[in-house]
C-alpha cells in the first residue's frame, strides 16, 4: 500500500499508512526546548498539543533520550494529580531512579513475551462458559 508523497514530487511512499513517519531532529530538539520552558514536565495532553498526538509527542521523547539528546524522565506531576509528566532530570539519582523503572518494565514485558506463545498453545486454564 503506498501513498503519494508531495514532499518527492509525487513519487510514492514505500511506508505503509499505519507507519508513523521518523522523528525528526528538529522534533527532538523542540521537545528539548519544550521541556527547559517548562520545568514542571510536560503532560500527555501538553505531548498531544505540542506534536499533534500523545502518541507522537511520546515516541519524540523517547527518540530525545535515544539519541542522548537530553535525559528525559516520567515522574508523578506535582500539578496534573496522580498524572505522569516528561521532564528534564536535575540529579543522577533521578536518572539512576528511571534506570531502574526502565529496567522493571524491560524485564516484566520480557515475562510476559516469554509466557504468550505457551499459553496460547495451552489453552484457557478455565473453559468458557456456555452462553446457551
Amino acid at each position: 500500500m503506498s501513498r503519494i508523497h508531495p514532499a518527492r514530487g509525487g513519487a510514492p511512499s514505500r511506508r505503509p499508512a499505519d507507519v508513523p513517519p521518523p522523528i525528526t531532529d528538529a522534533e527532538a530538539h523542540a521537545a528539548v526546548s519544550y521541556l527547559k520552558r517548562y520545568p514542571s514536565g510536560l503532560s500527555r495532553a501538553d505531548l498531544e498539543r505540542l506534536f499533534g498526538s500523545d502518541r507522537r509527542g511520546r515516541d519524540v521523547m523517547a527518540a530525545v533520550v535515544e539519541r542522548s539528546i537530553a535525559a528525559v524522565i516520567v515522574v508523578d506531576s506535582p500539578y496534573h494529580g496522580t498524572a505522569k509528566v516528561y521532564r528534564l532530570a536535575t540529579s543522577i539519582e533521578e536518572v539512576e531512579l528511571e534506570e531502574r523503572r526502565l529496567l522493571a518494565y524491560e524485564l516484566s514485558a520480557r515475562r510476559r513475551r516469554e509466557g504468550l506463545r505457551p499459553a496460547f498453545t495451552r489453552g484457557p486454564s478455565t473453559p468458557q462458559a456456555a452462553l446457551f
